[in-house]
């Protein structure tokens, strides 16, 4: 169970983060989210790892 919690996780971070970057104009953020998204699609982020708006 805890590893279909962790795949549910995972693609709402995915869809979050790329959610995200449409709207998002400061580049500073921008850079942080396309490397979260790109760690999230790796499968290298923990379920903890979340930022704030």
């Amino acid at each position: 169970m805890p590893d279909r919690h962790n795949e549910f996780l995972r693609q709402q971070n995915i869809k979050d983060f790329k959610d995200r970057l449409t709207t998002e104009t400061d580049p500073a953020k921008r850079d942080l989210l396309i490397k979260l998204l790109a760690e999230e699609k790796a499968g290298k982020l923990s379920p903890q790892a979340t930022i704030t708006p």
